[in-house]
């Protein structure tokens, strides 16, 4: 499913620190928070594993709790 290594980096752990669960980041602060490219950030969207909101201008963005929530259950299917 999530082939891309998702590992909690000192970079992921700062991103979340400043953010809060009910704050929406774009596709580029995902990718940082997921270790992966913005790619794939937006194929895994399309494919129905993240949930996408979108802002006024159209483009993509996501809850850091569904972003926690992905990577919680990568880490479970052991997909890291």
């Amino acid at each position: 499913m999530f082939k891309t290594v998702l590992r909690c980096s000192k970079l992921c752990k700062n991103l979340l620190g400043a953010m809060k669960m009910e704050e929406l980041i774009k596709v580029s602060k995902a990718a940082k928070f997921l270790n992966c490219h913005p790619e794939t950030v937006r194929r895994w969207e399309r494919k129905g594993f993240l949930k996408a909101q979108r802002d006024y201008l159209g483009h993509r963005v996501f809850k850091v709790s569904d972003l926690i929530a992905a990577r919680n259950k990568a880490e479970k299917l052991k997909c890291i």
